[in-house]
């Protein structure tokens, strides 16, 4: 329960709802039935709106499915073109078409960087090392009819890494596109890195090692490098082939151990019957030297690692203590629906010990933290624990924050019962976690995907608290299961453009709109200015039962308490119901422009002929709640 009885000063007794920090409950009986979009970690006891996520297009190349399309004019004395309206973004890469004839130099079928003169001026390189070196086309003319300017598109962002040692985090998308979130020397911005192969693949996975990028496609393996000189840097393609087919569509999850090997997951879909083997690939150094892709003797190439029994394709990888290990599910003839696998491996004997079984699939990430194993698996939203000798469900995402139907009116909070689909049918129940969970300070944070949960969670490993972390910032309120697909992306250490605080990048595509934007979210959101606003952070308390049929109470007066007093910007709304499935009733609109700078006020409402009661807190920015008393 979030709420406790205390005596007031009148001698009744009040309902004193302050248990923010307990997160939200598995039933609207048993504690806070929902938490989105606030924060209530850094200020102990209180409750105040998170910082909301951004769209990155002010600091990238637009992302929507149809790109940014500008005119140009090229002037052959500078060799510089000049586009209808600012894109405000150095090595931004773009196609060119005409209605007539390109100016000379230019292609229809390049894609090209521009290296900003000014806030619309650019001059035109053809690879990024050319525009990091200043190497730019030579324009001889300036064509003819009406020239267009269109960015590249980005895909779904599929996988991503981080270079621990300068924060840029690339990401592939499901066109095999390569992006990083940083150009050289310059501010953060998505820019593409390309070069790489585009076809057999569908952004399959990602990983640094030994400072060059590696790419994964469904059999091949991609090398670019090295990352410290992008004035250098190129691409190997097709360097290394792996056992999968050139039409694989599943990821090859990568890590890199402790031992300084990298590790990648791989299963061979060409085989029939009982030969489909899932296997563990591995790639370490060979002698004193320092790794090159095209030097063998730098390296020692392993595809074959470690392999699994037949039908089982490998999933997740992660490391504990000094073993590496592997989640499998079953896959094709042998095919298990309801159970996967956790094998753990020491990286030296022949092969794994005796996995743990999962009694759900699939399984979709694993991580660690504080030295335990958190594996997302299912459709009903668990999440498991383990040690690698036993097996225990760590939390589930709470049913009630699945909204049955075609909308959420009134269904927030409804616990669920009855049977579940499998298939993803839009009639039923159904979680899908992100392909990426990343973990960063005592929390770990995953996208979620559901009737009206759609959103970026995270879970406190110490304090055993799920929560709403935030939603996307074109997703509040969504409640179809595909119109918001997140994936969680990356957490970084950010650059001063974003006053060196920390964010989680993250992925949202918006079916319904055919369009795909990178959002980010400040982790430091109590010193953040950018505090969600209109109302979008919000908090539902418990079911709350203060009656019976035969004895119903009257709501004579809800006071709230906050811990510093309103300022310019700051406001509540406080709504309440008397059942699951309800229609709210708003009780008041507190707010400084009407009542100043308060630290609470007690608001006469006498509701009648109450069995139960449920508030429902909604906050405008600076708004910091200690606590709700009902009387």
């Amino acid at each position: 329960m979030a709420y406790r009885y205390e005596k007031n000063y009148a001698g009744g007794q009040d309902i004193v709802i302050d248990g923010w920090q307990k997160g939200i409950a598995d039933s609207p009986y048993t504690g806070i039935a929902d938490i989105r979009n606030v924060n209530i970690n850094d200020i102990p006891g209180a409750v105040f709106a998170s910082t909301k996520t951004l769209d990155d297009k002010k600091n990238s190349l637009d992302v929507s499915y149809l790109g940014e399309i500008r005119t140009f004019t090229a002037d052959t004395s500078t060799d510089i073109i000049t586009i209808s309206s600012s894109l405000q973004q150095d090595y931004i890469s773009f196609t060119l078409t005409s209605t007539g004839t390109l100016p000379a130099g230019l292609s229809t079928s390049t894609i090209y960087y521009g290296r900003l003169q000014s806030l619309t001026t650019f001059k035109v390189s053809t690879t990024l090392a050319n525009a990091v070196n200043g190497v730019y086309v030579d324009i001889t003319s300036t064509g003819s009819g009406t020239h267009t300017l269109t960015t590249t598109n980005i895909g779904t962002i599929k996988c991503s890494t981080k270079d621990q040692r300068s924060g840029v985090v690339y990401a592939v998308d499901s066109n095999n596109y390569v992006w990083m979130n940083s150009p050289p020397g310059g501010t953060a911005a998505w820019i593409l890195i390309k070069g790489n192969t585009l076809s057999q693949g569908s952004g399959n996975g990602i990983a640094i090692w030994q400072n060059y990028l590696f790419v994964f496609r469904s059999r091949s393996i991609d090398v670019f490098g090295s990352l410290n000189d992008f004035g250098t840097a190129a691409w190997s393609n097709s360097w290394q082939s792996m056992n999968a087919s050139t039409s694989y569509p599943g990821l090859h999850k990568t890590l890199v151990g402790a031992d300084n090997i990298l590790y990648w997951t791989d299963f061979d879909d060409t085989a029939s019957g009982t030969q489909r083997l899932g296997y563990i690939g591995s790639l370490k150094l060979a002698g004193a030297s320092a790794f090159a892709p095209g030097t063998g003797a730098t390296y020692t190439y392993n595809n074959n690692a470690l392999d699994f029994p037949s039908d089982e394709e490998p999933t997740a990888l992660a490391e504990l203590n000094t073993y590496l290990a592997v989640t499998t599910v079953y896959s094709g003839v042998n095919s298990k629906g309801n159970q996967s696998k956790l094998y753990y491996w020491d990286r030296n004997s022949a092969s794994f010990f005796y996995p743990l079984i999962i009694p759900e699939s699939p399984v979709y990430e694993m991580v660690n933290s504080n030295n335990l194993l958190y594996i997302f698996v299912g459709a009903r939203g668990r999440v498991y624990k383990s040690n690698l000798s036993s097996l225990a469900v760590a939390f589930k995402i709470p049913d009630q924050l699945y909204v049955p139907g075609s909308t959420a009116t009134g269904y927030e909070g409804q616990p669920l019962s009855g049977l579940v689909s499998q298939d993803g049918s839009s009639s039923y129940y159904r979680i899908i976690f992100s392909q990426q969970a990343r973990t960063t300070r005592r929390k770990i944070f995953f996208g979620v995907n559901m009737y009206g949960g759609t959103a970026l969670y995270s879970y406190d490993v110490e304090a055993n608290v799920v929560q709403i972390e935030a939603t996307p910032i074109n997703g509040v309120g969504s409640t179809s299961l595909n119109s918001t697909t997140m994936y969680a992306v990356e957490t970084l250490n950010q650059t001063s453009s974003y006053n060196g605080t920390e964010v989680i990048w993250f992925g949202v595509y918006y079916t319904g709109s055919f369009t795909y934007t990178i959002e980010k979210w400040d982790l430091s959101s109590q010193n953040n200015t950018s505090k969600y606003g209109s109302y979008n952070g919000s908090v539902i308390t418990d079911l709350i039962n203060i009656g019976s049929p035969n004895n119903k109470k009257t709501l004579q007066q809800l006071e709230y308490r906050l811990d510093r007093k309103m300022i310019s910007g700051s406001g509540l709304k406080l709504y309440y119901r008397n059942a699951i499935g309800e229609s709210w009733t708003l009780l008041s609109t507190e707010d400084f422009s009407t009542y100043g700078a308060i630290l609470s006020r007690a608001i006469d409402l006498p509701v009648t002929d109450l069995e139960w009661i449920q508030i429902k807190i909604e906050f405008n920015r600076n708004t910091v709640l200690r606590e709700l008393r009902i009387r």
